[in-house]
């Protein structure tokens, strides 16, 4: 499969809205990427260990940072929510707006603000 909408191949696209493919073209396209367009999907037999598993037993501090307006399907913000409320230890909830991929543009305002949530976050907990 392609990741986006690329004319790579004729591959059918997955993740196919616009966020996806201005991140594919704005940072897997630059000259002298190794990034691919290529994408793999792999089915597990085995049963997962899903977030909501698990996020009851995290003890560790958490930092949730969460793009309320996400349009992939598999990250829903309301399950992050539901994850985060059964974390029993540290934990920090932020918002960015922007979508799936709005903070990874680097060097944009949304980047910046999540590079320093994420610079504090570990400031105060990981010293």
């Amino acid at each position: 499969m392609r990741f986006a909408d690329l004319p790579t191949s004729e591959a059918p696209v997955i993740l196919n809205f616009e966020g996806a493919l201005n991140y594919a073209k704005a940072f897997g396209m630059r000259d002298g990427s190794l990034w691919s367009n290529d994408v793999t999907i792999v089915i597990r037999k085995a049963p997962e260990l899903s977030v909501p598993v698990v996020a009851p037993r995290l003890s560790m501090p958490t930092l949730y940072i969460v793009a309320p307006d996400d349009e992939v399907a598999g990250a829903s913000p309301a399950v992050a929510k539901e994850c985060f409320e059964t974390i029993p230890g540290s934990k920090e909830w932020i918002d960015i707006e922007g979508g799936h991929f709005g903070l990874l543009h680097e060097d944009s305002p949304l980047f910046q603000k999540a590079l320093t949530a994420d610079l504090q976050f570990l400031e105060m907990h990981f010293q």
